[in-house]
């Protein structure tokens, strides 16, 4: 499931129970955004994206919502700071 966040920011939900198979996936999300061309003001500009990711494991309890939310927002502060066009886990 893909949703706006906010600004520039969204979230992605995998419902993938296997976590080498979702970092799979948003490794995907990463090189196809990577991929594309945009043209902005009359020239082809690169664009890539930054992923803050949460696994939570089938033996894990189900923490509140927000906790996950911020652990995935400072997995992504990491990555901007690491170097972006990246993922970050927790």
């Amino acid at each position: 499931m893909l949703a706006r966040w906010g600004g520039e920011e969204f979230a992605i939900l995998f419902a993938e129970p296997n976590a080498i198979k979702a970092l799979d996936q948003a490794n995907i999300v990463c090189q196809k955004v990577a991929e594309l061309d945009f043209l902005t003001v009359n020239r082809m500009s690169l664009i890539t994206i930054s992923i803050g990711g949460v696994i939570l494991m089938p033996e894990q309890n189900m923490p509140d919502s927000l906790i996950l939310i911020e652990q995935a927002d400072h997995c992504l502060c990491q990555t901007k700071i690491n170097g972006r066009n990246r993922i970050e886990w927790k």
